[in-house]
């Protein structure tokens, strides 16, 4: 047996036997633990995956869990002399170096398994849907990412602990070197640099794993991680070396030493320069057809002719990968779908200068995508954040030019506006509109009649009554086949509260019980009903702050035909109903013309606001664009526009609470117990 692997063992049984291993794998599984969880929560409803945000937060922790688990892998035989008894032995330094980081290599590798098998039984108890969703090739990639990570780590705390003689020491000066000023610095760009997180993007260690689960596996990166760990431990091993033979060599052997450090040094950073000036990606296809939305697949699947979809961004922005990446999944589906062709384009603002001019006199910014069909273009400003949604909603301007239809937004009683940006504003909402071809208009009833050409009236969370001329009005409109959506105010009462009762909706503020929420006011709610607004989002959630509920008023047991009046559940908990649908005339037959009466009524005015839709994982979004898309016979948008690929894990308050314990500290004070107790009994038994 080698001398490497004869250390090896010894320092994988002396950590088994240790209470310090044991409380270092505990605290590394809590702390982890803890992290994902955070990040489970607030990456919900976002195109992250679960292997993702673990193996981002695995990262975070690992250099601190080998500068725990190497602290006295040296200083502690240095201490006792024992170093001196290994380096009389006729055995090379670099074997017994490369034996110590192979243990504690071995137990931070043991450590990653064991935090990956808790995840896992924990999401299989709370989120086992999602759970299904994770691919093993994504997670098999970022595991190799976080080892290669592990292995610097390891061999760089074997070096610094050679340079001390007490494990304290060796402990802060690698926490320090290898987790806190790394961190520091990075953050510290992002908060003092102009353009902050634009210009650097996330943190590399972060980003790599990401990538890695991805799919995307930068061959440079790889090169930096493996030279710098083959440079940690010939640095030990020239460390250990020169403490063998202190006192017994002269000083220009020791200046020697010395220059050979740091001429591996310059080489080790040379390699790691050339590595990411020369970076190679290699890209798996860990996704799949399913990652597309229905909508995408219905758009590209139904359409002809041939799109250019051209990138005009620099190749060096940190948005360019994950934005090709996407870009290059579209053409596989359109490929796949066999519809509508799909040509990819790249072009560098700086390099490409006569591509670049090209999109620029279309009107291309620096930083966006341009949708290029015959004479038509669409662009999309990337500074927006935009997502699939937003790709589709430009490939249906693009290949059938939408017809514009007026939706009139009521003010003058404290509704919330389509013009306001704030919190309480429904601007996000109306942008999202304005892409499917609706124009977004402020209609004053008190100063006039609807006007005919309004295809939708909305009266978004009013909390002042409308006067007996302004409901007359609206009554009027209604009767000649007008469309009407209410989201109805916290009170039950204002707006058209009084008119909504003779149309055969009655709301009422009265506490729902046996609903689950996630902010203890709010309120999950499935949609269940097999309608057109509500089918194609069939398993989805919407979520409603405080939301009031609607019965059915006595006019719908009454009326024949043309006159009848039918009420339909969109969505509720239990019996109580908080999204509903009225329609007269639906019944009167297809040989008279007469456009039938909708009404649409959600029990809550700001579910769609700004706030709302900015930090909340639901349908809410989709919920309305299919709202405005029944009431306005927009029939183009019956696909369901929800990303199947984004991150839902359907947990609520009291799960995701109990979601947070057992992962964080349960477990890890489980762990914590079995091995103290392995070592205790190890230790009885000698």
């Amino acid at each position: 047996m080698s001398a490497s692997a004869v250390t090896f063992k010894r320092t994988i049984g002396r950590m088994r036997n240790s209470f310090q291993t044991a409380l270092a794998i505990a605290s590394f599984l809590a702390a982890s633990g803890a992290l994902f969880s955070y990040k489970l929560v607030s990456a919900e409803g976002t195109a992250s995956t679960f292997v993702e945000l673990w193996a981002s937060s695995v990262s975070v922790f690992l250099p601190l869990l080998a500068a725990f688990l190497g602290m006295d892998i040296w200083s502690e035989e240095r201490r006792t002399g024992m170093a001196d008894v290994l380096l009389s032995s006729p055995v090379r330094e670099r074997e017994f170096v490369f034996g110590k980081a192979l243990g504690v290599f071995g137990s931070l590798a043991f450590s990653a398994v064991l935090s990956c098998v808790i995840t896992a039984e924990c999401l299989s108890w709370y989120a086992p849907v999602a759970l299904s969703e994770v691919r093993i090739l994504s997670f098999a990639l970022s595991f190799a990412a976080l080892l290669v990570q592990g292995g610097l780590w390891c061999a760089a705390t074997t070096a610094l602990s050679a340079a001390f003689t007490s494990a304290a020491s060796s402990f802060c000066a690698s926490a320090i070197l290898l987790a806190a000023l790394p961190r520091a610095i990075w953050l510290s760009l992002m908060a003092f640099a102009p353009s902050g997180r634009m210009a650097f993007g996330r943190f590399p260690l972060d980003a790599h794993v990401e990538d890695c689960a991805a799919g995307v596996f930068p061959i440079g990166l790889f090169v930096v991680l493996i030279s710098l760990t083959i440079l940690s431990l010939f640095l030990a091993s020239k460390k250990i070396s020169s403490l063998k033979y202190c006192g017994r060599v002269s000083r220009k052997h020791l200046r020697e030493v010395a220059l050979e450090m740091v001429l591996s040094c310059v080489f080790a950073v040379g390699i790691s320069i050339l590595a990411l000036r020369f970076d190679f990606i290699v890209e798996l296809p860990i996704s799949s057809h399913d990652r597309f939305s229905p909508r995408m697949r219905q758009v590209l699947s139904e359409s002809s002719g041939k799109v250019i979809v051209t990138s005009f961004l620099s190749r060096r922005d940190p948005r360019f990968r994950p934005l090709a990446r996407n870009l290059r999944s579209l053409k596989r589906l359109a490929d796949h779908l066999g519809g509508i062709a799909i040509e990819l384009q790249y072009v560098d603002p700086k390099w490409d200068i006569g591509p670049a001019g090209r999109l620029a006199s279309k009107g291309a910014r620096d930083g966006s995508i341009m949708l290029e069909m015959g004479r038509r273009s669409v662009m999309i400003d990337l500074a927006d954040s935009p997502g699939e949604r937003d790709l589709v909603s430009a490939l249906r301007r693009l290949i059938v030019p939408l017809q514009r239809k007026d939706i009139r937004w009521v003010a003058g009683h404290g509704e919330l506006r389509p013009d306001s940006y704030g919190s309480w504003g429904m601007s996000d909402i109306a942008r999202e509109l304005a892409r499917e071809g609706y124009r977004n208009l402020v209609l004053d009833l008190a100063a006039g009649d609807v006007p005919q050409e309004c295809a939708l009236m909305v009266i978004a969370g009013a909390k002042d009554d409308f006067s007996r001329v302004e409901l007359g009005r609206v009554n009027e409109y209604l009767k000649k086949g007008g469309r009407l959506l209410v989201l109805m105010g916290r009170t039950g009462q204002g707006g058209v509260s009084s008119l909504l009762p003779s149309w055969g909706m009655r709301p009422a503020a009265r506490p729902i019980t046996g609903a689950k929420t996630l902010s203890g006011t709010d309120v999950v709610v499935p949609i269940l009903a097999d309608h057109p607004i509500s089918s194609a989002l069939t398993g989805s959630r919407i979520v409603l702050e405080s939301p009031l509920v609607f019965d059915t008023a006595a006019v719908v047991e009454s009326g024949t035909g043309a006159d009848r009046i039918e009420f339909t559940p969109l969505a509720g908990v239990g019996e109580d109903v908080v999204a509903a649908v009225v329609e007269r005339g639906s019944g009167a037959g297809s040989d008279l013309a007469i456009r039938p009466t909708r009404i649409v009524a959600v029990g809550d005015g700001a579910f769609v606001s700004n706030g709302a839709l900015a930090v909340r994982s639901c349908a809410n979004r989709d919920f309305l664009l299919n709202i405005v898309a029944y009431l306005s016979g927009t029939d183009a948008m019956g696909a369901s526009g929800v990303e199947p690929h984004v991150l839902v894990t359907g947990l609520d308050r009291n799960s995701r609470f109990a979601f947070t314990m057992v992962l964080a500290l349960a477990l890890p004070l489980s762990v914590l117990v079995v091995l103290s107790s392995i070592v205790y009994f190890r230790r009885r038994i000698r």
